[in-house]
């Protein structure tokens, strides 16, 4: 195995759902393209009245096999922080190996 993972990379492995936030950033779409996750791939979760993931529906969407799950340390416009600890219990209780992204767009704008 190498840094990058085994050799073979994706190729022959079972599809990977990605799961995101109605309220993404738009550079999760760029990233996901830029790495070949198809739109199939995608799984958009609604946001709840406080613009946030909607942990209840992350939780029916969930389902079985590989996943992704990108949760939002701070929806650009509204600056509402998706329940991180909600969604990282649910998703480790529904994968031993889950993989977790949080992004954080306006971290780099009040950098700026």
């Amino acid at each position: 195995m190498t840094p990058l993972g085994p050799r073979p990379g994706l190729a022959g492995a079972p599809p990977v759902r990605v799961l995101v936030g109605e309220r993404r950033h738009v550079s999760v779409d760029r990233a996901l393209r830029f790495l070949g996750v198809g739109r199939a791939s995608l799984t958009v979760v609604p946001s709840d009245s406080w613009a946030r993931m909607d942990v209840a529906r992350l939780r029916e969407l969930l389902g079985e096999g590989p996943a992704i799950v990108c949760a939002q340390a701070g929806e650009i416009n509204t600056g509402a922080f998706d329940e991180l600890d909600a969604v990282a219990d649910l998703t480790t209780r529904a994968f031993a190996d889950a993989f977790i992204r949080v992004t954080a767009p306006r971290a780099r704008q009040r950098a700026m």
